[in-house]
């Protein structure tokens, strides 16, 4: 048998943290067991589709690394839906009204007892009402779709979140009237805020393309979704991997535990390690493609002696930002003096750090006053107090950039 995961979204709008973590788990699995991983996009409900969402989904689970075996649309398979439900309706197992197909209620109300791939044992009911399973503009629910394409596809393992359980009954059930076996259904832990309560895609924190905007890596995007909430992968050799690195050790029972919360400095700090590991040879490339600039030689070789300090991609544009940023510094008559002295000594040694030191010698009484000198002159530079290496950023803005700078005192 061969093992078969896939992902469903709906293509009505971005993609929720946390179904890109049950897509990743899908793959990771299947992949892990030298299975297939299906792509479904799950369009039934008309009325709620988002232009561009369908290609913005493969698009990201392209990006994300996830290679599909087969991808397709529930909308191009109306007539095989309306096949199996005439096929109940056959064996009077439903009925049809208002232009919609109904399946009849099962009438055993003993327990069922439901045996989850990841959390064992669950006590549930069977469907105690008739429920739809065509509605009448022609397209089925998402319960009978699902069933019906996990069945035909050959869907072996399902993992989703916990707050898909209370659609089991009426899955298990529509298995049971068609005579079919049921996939090995899995629940995940979900992913909660700082309060407790889901991360809903209502939050901030859940849309992925507020990762993308910031300049977080589709890699680092990969790695805490499958990082987080899994009992042991971060006890594995280091809690950074890539998706292909972490499938030969993945396990799915790892999610079976308490809701885990979503850690957003965590987040960053997988990115910011990331960054830190890409060669620098592949640097530049790398972050031209995540601020949307081209990376020229000087701001790349800035870039990579700055790489300790480089989080996210903010922080790559907060860099940039240096080569135009309006510098208009309100100085103390005291402070313009020091700052001519180092312009005069700069001109001639193109030394900022050697220039600062010499105006250090003249006006410095202490060390304090010296880190009072360093700071001034940065702030006249970039217009900040902390940052890279002085001599770095000269290089980078360029002389004759430094120069003005420090003129305009």
């Amino acid at each position: 048998m061969t093992i078969t995961t896939r992902f469903a979204p709906s293509p009505t709008g971005f993609l929720h943290l946390g179904s890109v973590r049950t897509a990743l788990i899908n793959y990771a699995f299947t992949r892990s067991r030298g299975g297939k991983f299906i792509l479904r996009i799950e369009d039934t409900d008309q009325t709620r589709l988002v232009d561009g969402s369908i290609q913005y989904i493969k698009d990201t689970v392209r990006s994300l690394g996830m290679k599909v075996d087969l991808s397709y649309q529930q909308s191009d398979r109306k007539d095989i839906y309306q096949k199996y439900a005439d096929d109940l309706i056959a064996g009077d197992l439903a009925y049809k009204k208002d232009n919609a197909i109904f399946v009849k209620a099962s009438s055993d109300d003993s327990d069922l007892i439901f045996k989850d791939h990841i959390k064992g044992d669950i006590n549930l009911k069977y469907p105690c009402k008739d429920f739809v399973i065509i509605k009448s503009d022609g397209f089925p629910t998402y319960h009978f779709a699902c069933v019906v394409d996990d069945h035909l596809m050959g869907v072996t393992h399902v993992f989703r979140g916990s707050e898909w359980i209370t659609s089991v009954p009426k899955h298990i059930y529509l298995y049971d009237l068609f005579g079919w076996d049921a996939p090995s259904i899995g629940h995940l832990s979900v992913i909660v805020k700082s309060d407790g309560k889901k991360l809903s895609k209502r939050d901030k924190d859940a849309d992925l393309r507020t990762y993308r905007d910031n300049g977080y890596m589709y890699d680092s995007i990969a790695n805490y979704c499958l990082l987080i909430g899994h009992g042991s992968l971060g006890s594995l050799n280091t809690e950074i991997f890539t998706l292909d690195s972490i499938i030969p050790k993945f396990d799915i029972k790892g999610y079976g535990g308490s809701n885990p919360q979503f850690d957003s400095g965590k987040f960053l700090n997988i990115n910011f390690k990331h960054l830190r590991n890409i060669p620098d040879g592949f640097y530049p490339h790398i972050v031209s493609k995540m601020i949307g600039k081209d990376v020229k030689d000087g701001f790349g070789v800035f870039l990579i002696k700055n790489k300790h300090r480089i989080k996210c991609g903010n922080d790559i544009r907060d860099l940039y930002r240096y080569k135009d940023i309006p510098v208009t510094p309100d100085l103390t008559d005291e402070d313009q003096k020091i700052v001519l002295c180092v312009l005069d000594d700069f001109k001639e040694s193109k030394d900022i750090k050697s220039s600062i030191l010499s105006a250090c010698d003249k006006y410095a009484v202490d060390k304090s006053d010296k880190v009072k000198i360093f700071r001034l002159v940065r702030g006249v530079l970039v217009n900040e107090d902390n940052g890279p290496d002085l001599q770095q950023i000269c290089d980078f803005i360029g002389f004759d950039v430094a120069v003005d700078r420090l003129t305009l005192v």
